[in-house]
């Protein structure tokens, strides 16, 4: 059989499927509403397995999470974005109809100096927490309520075509308002998805990604969903 045939027809084997941003975990959305006019929002992976009655985690259960926070009055800076790094402590729980509850803490620095920081401590409710700004002094900035988290359900993958043409290989797949990417590995039974770099550009309706014919073994592909 014709190698570029062959990578063709296992494109579209492996195109049969496509994953959410992390196998085993959900993607969840959450707001936050200031009492003094604070606004943020965020948004998390945790474990299926998580999102069962009356669970807790006192943090560092997270695939990823990250928040903003806006218009935060007072002489201070205004905005403050935290990453996983920084806010990895933050409490999880559920109560006993399965209903999730995420309260945010831990802080960012604006250092050097590092005493120029928002720290997040527990607030009065387990839905709240309050923002506190360090510069020569501590000075309450806000206590934030936080929503209820939402699972947010990964879309269907597009239907995907495959092209051989001369010694590359073209995938096709239609255009979404979902973005996705290509990935590509060359096991399945042990798979080490890695990142298709080649640039993607548009013909028609469609996505198109071109890559180079690979004699020497089989590769597999597949479309990843990226929130």
């Amino acid at each position: 059989m014709n190698v570029k045939i062959r990578m063709a027809i296992l494109a579209s084997v492996g195109f049969l499927f496509a994953s959410p941003a992390h196998a085993g975990y959900v993607l969840l959305t959450f707001t936050g509403t200031g009492a003094n006019g604070s606004v943020a929002w965020g948004k998390f992976t945790v474990g299926d397995t998580a999102l069962v009655p009356n669970y807790y985690a006192p943090g560092n259960i997270y695939g990823s999470l990250s928040m903003t926070i806006s218009n935060i009055p007072g002489p201070r800076p205004s905005v403050v974005s935290f990453t996983l790094e920084e806010i990895n402590s933050s409490s999880f729980t559920t109560d006993s109809n399965g209903v999730a509850t995420i309260q945010p803490l831990g802080g960012h620095s604006f250092g050097p100096p590092d005493q120029f920081n928002y720290a997040l401590g527990g607030g009065p409710q387990p839905n709240q927490s309050v923002l506190v700004y360090n510069s020569l002094n501590s000075q309450l900035a806000d206590t934030i309520t936080w929503s209820t988290p939402l699972v947010v359900v990964p879309p269907s993958s597009p239907s995907i075509s495959t092209q051989a043409t001369g010694s590359d290989l073209t995938l096709h797949w239609p255009i979404t308002s979902d973005v996705f990417v290509v990935q590509t590995t060359t096991n399945l039974s042990s798979p080490d998805w890695s990142i298709v770099t080649n640039e993607v550009t548009t013909v028609g309706g469609n996505f198109s990604v071109t890559l180079p014919s690979t004699a020497s073994e089989s590769r597999f592909f597949r479309l990843k969903w990226t929130p």
